[in-house]
């Protein structure tokens, strides 16, 4: 396995024990329904494109100051 794949099993074990400590609960939990997770999965995935357009964002701000200072 590579270092890679130990950090990214690292953060989730430490991200496991974070949403235990914080939720009361792992994800064996069984009182959500399908539709539920699905909602969930929703709003995770609506939170990840929020934080690429932030990105984007600071990379063209980024851009635009390099290109001003450059002239």
């Amino acid at each position: 396995m590579s270092s890679i794949e130990e950090k990214v099993i690292a953060e989730i074990r430490w991200r496991a024990k974070k949403g235990e400590a914080k939720y009361g609960t792992t994800m064996d939990r069984d009182d959500l329904s399908v539709a539920e997770w699905v909602q969930h999965l929703k709003e995770e995935l609506m939170d990840a494109v929020i934080y690429a357009q932030k990105i984007i964002d600071a990379l063209d701000t980024q851009s635009n100051t390099l290109y001003i200072e450059e002239e």
